[in-house]
């Protein structure tokens, strides 16, 4: 019997973080889930969730802990309470937390105030707080002979591609929302830069992402399925797909699954 892999999930308490740790509960793959959220009590109703699904390995755990990326203190505690539960190695990392506030300010003629704080707060909680939370845990993540032992995932979006935008004729071209899509942008450079300092050190490294999907983020659920989003199960595809080893030939890269197809998108 294979020894279960660890996982942690930042912001898995909704959205496409938790349907993917719906459905890695029920894989026949055993794994250690470690589901974050800003508030413990958060973190624990969703374990607690998806404890009460069947699972298809009975060695399936789920553990909760807070976390907040946007705290320095917070990253700390979190690398102090892994310490505790005994846990030393990480077999992935997804970094899927994540803001966007542009939504809130289209109609309202934002201030300059205003504007500079949704950039502000999207690209702390976006990039600086993936790239901070990864950097710490990477002691847990890097292999000592070089082996790909571990994944680390950024969920990006189709949005963040410079290359998408540039194209007149691109679904993604003019959705106006300027401080979401640059901090994705951003993240991706985030993973390519990770990717050149932890070469050889067995880490892998890909963006991903989901499409979009009915979720929380960026506003109510509202009208979104009639927009032709996906279900957030659609959207955790693609990130089940790299925790299963299913994209180990485009490391480095933005992937995506549209319409059951795999795709990387461009720069």
């Amino acid at each position: 019997m294979s020894s279960p892999q660890t996982i942690l999930m930042t912001g898995g308490n909704r959205g496409i973080g938790y349907y993917t740790l719906q459905a890695l509960v029920q894989s026949p793959n055993p794994y250690i889930l470690i589901l974050t959220s800003r508030t413990l009590s958060a973190a624990e109703k969703a374990c607690s969730t998806l404890s009460s699904l069947p699972p298809a390995n009975p060695s399936t755990t789920l553990i909760p802990v807070a976390l907040d990326v946007t705290s320095d203190d917070s990253i700390a505690a979190l690398v102090s309470r892994l310490a505790e539960l005994k846990i030393t190695k990480l077999d992935a990392l997804v970094n899927n937390a994540g803001i966007a506030m542009d939504a809130a300010l289209r109609g309202t003629n934002p201030s300059p105030a205003e504007i500079r704080e949704a950039f502000v707060k999207t690209m702390d909680t976006n990039v600086a707080g993936p790239h901070l939370l990864t950097t710490a845990l990477l002691p847990l993540l890097e292999s000592g002979d070089g082996e790909p032992r571990s994944r680390v995932l950024f969920v990006t979006s189709g949005l963040g591609s410079i290359e998408e935008a540039s194209k007149p004729d691109s679904p993604y071209a003019f959705v106006d929302a300027p401080a979401y899509r640059s901090s994705k942008a951003a993240l991706n450079m985030v993973m390519v830069l990770l990717g050149k300092k932890i070469e050889g050190k067995g880490v892998n490294v890909w963006a991903c992402c989901p499409g979009f999907c009915v979720t929380e983020l960026g506003g109510s659920d509202a009208g979104k399925a009639e927009m032709g989003a996906k279900t957030p199960e659609e959207g955790a595809v693609v990130i089940v797909g790299i925790l299963e080893g299913r994209r180990e030939g485009d490391v480095g890269k933005v992937v995506n699954v549209e319409g059951g197809v795999e795709g990387v998108y461009g720069w």
